[in-house]
């Protein structure tokens, strides 16, 4: 159960709700690795017969922006982002839980 002082913080209007992304990725949108392969394969797709290492490598220690600074320095930034956002969809409809708080959606 939510505690009742924050629900009344919440509905007086001075709280900021942030939300990370569980409910995106329930609602099937892609996550960061998932983007980052699509990336990849772009890469690999439009420049076949180099070096993947400064993206392989980047992906397998998690760290996304350097798999995407990567592939943008290869494909170029137009074409990183007409990738990514083929790819940028959700692929099923939402199933989380939601409390509406007076027009606040909580997602749980």
């Amino acid at each position: 159960m939510i505690d009742r002082i924050l629900v009344d913080y919440l509905r007086s209007g001075l709280a900021w709700v942030f939300v990370g992304s569980g409910p995106s990725t329930e609602i099937g949108y892609p996550t960061w690795r998932q983007l980052a392969e699509v990336a990849i394969a772009a890469v690999k797709t439009d420049r076949p017969g180099t070096s993947y290492a400064n993206l392989e490598t980047p992906l397998r220690l998690l760290d996304f922006p350097e798999v995407f600074e990567e592939a943008a320095r290869r494909l170029g930034t137009s074409r990183l982002l007409q990738v990514l956002h083929s790819d940028f969809a959700p692929s099923r409809s939402g199933t989380f839980t939601s409390y509406l708080l007076d027009g606040l959606c909580v997602s749980i």
